[in-house]
């Protein structure tokens, strides 16, 4: 059987599939025009090489597709077009998309750094509002912030690329050494910003602070991905030092700061007994007992550690050293600042209900 010949291709025929320039001309112009509810023109030239009278036939188009759609555009007045009216449903969805637009501004300014960095980066040139939002925003942030998202996007890009890295890091104890490792997250705490690495050298998983990163920032090769244990990336505030096991330690809170304790999840595991008088017991776990000693130490006299026994020891060992630092630095302070009397008997980082 003869075999009937293949049809020549067009090789010019464009694939229906896609959208013809024309219709991506108008689109853009839509969404930027309900987005933002105006449009320069020299923005649509840098997008769009076009003539002019190309410019004036999309809104003409646009105008009078608006008619039938419920919303009106503007003339051409100081090089831009303004969107005058808008539906009740398009009215709704722009008012939805700039406060969210706003609220993702405010917390970029609030956390500053790299989280600055990457809003900022999504959300391209749409303004910050001028307005007094009524939630306010204050947290801690890097105090070099420049110097923090330059390593942030160096780490970023590793991990994007699978690339191993090797850095010099200096620890708690003021240590340096040279570290070897596969990146795969960076986690914001209490305004300082983490890797979360597998560590090749100790081969095992690390959190490393970016702002004790330092040196040249050296690609070592490349890895296939690894699945990163839940407790490096969990959804918790406290109980990230690094350690051998959980432990279950439990802290007295008194029934001046329960309510504020109480009301905020420091964990998902955690767990709360409230007692008659106010007070409540919360029972967190930890890998490194100085972590639950501190926290506890972070409410001054309305939290104590009372379980288990070495937690307990090692709180008391600790606020003994506390007391002897003090102590000593009182020896040296002129008797004219020993005088200031502290209005406030009870020391507590919470704030008292009005």
């Amino acid at each position: 059987m003869r075999k009937i010949p293949k049809a020549d291709v067009d090789t010019d025929a464009r694939n229906t599939d896609d959208l013809s320039n024309h219709l991506s001309r108008l689109f853009w112009i839509f969404v930027r025009l309900h987005v933002n509810g105006t449009l320069e023109k020299k923005t649509y030239f840098e997008r769009f090489e076009t003539k002019p009278r190309t410019f004036q036939r999309d809104l003409r188009q646009l105008r009078e597709i608006g008619i039938q759609a419920g919303f009106r555009i503007s003339a051409v007045k100081a090089g831009r077009v303004i969107l005058e009216m808008r539906s009740p449903r398009f009215s709704w969805l722009h008012a939805a998309s700039a406060s969210s637009v706003d609220m993702l501004r405010r917390v970029a300014e609030a956390f500053g750094g790299p989280v600055r960095s990457e809003i900022a980066t999504a959300l391209a040139d749409v303004p910050l509002s001028t307005q007094t939002s009524f939630l306010q925003i204050r947290t801690a942030r890097p105090a070099a912030e420049a110097s923090i998202a330059s390593v942030f996007d160096t780490l970023k890009n590793a991990a994007e690329t699978r690339a191993r890295i090797e850095f010099t890091y200096t620890a708690a104890n003021r240590r340096r050494t040279l570290r070897m490792v596969e990146p795969y997250h960076v986690v914001v705490r209490d305004g300082r910003y983490y890797l979360v690495a597998f560590d090749l050298n100790r081969r095992d998983w690390r959190h490393f602070a970016l702002d004790a990163m330092s040196g040249a920032f050296r690609p070592t090769g490349t890895f296939a991905p690894r699945a990163v244990p839940a407790s490096f990336i969990a959804d918790q505030a406290i109980g990230w030092i690094h350690g051998r096991d959980d432990v279950a330690v439990t802290i007295a809170i008194s029934p001046r700061i329960a309510a504020a304790v109480a009301a905020r999840q420091w964990q998902p595991q955690q767990q709360i007994a409230s007692h008659a008088d106010g007070s409540l017991h919360i029972t967190l776990q930890f890998r490194d007992l100085t972590e639950a000693a501190r926290w506890a130490f972070g409410f001054g006299t309305e939290a104590t550690v009372i379980a288990p026994e070495p937690a307990v020891r090692l709180a008391s060992a600790m606020l003994e050293d506390m007391l002897s630092a003090q102590n000593q630095l009182a020896k040296v302070v002129p008797i004219s600042e020993q005088r200031h009397e502290n209005q406030s008997p009870k020391n507590s980082s919470m704030v008292s209900p009005a």
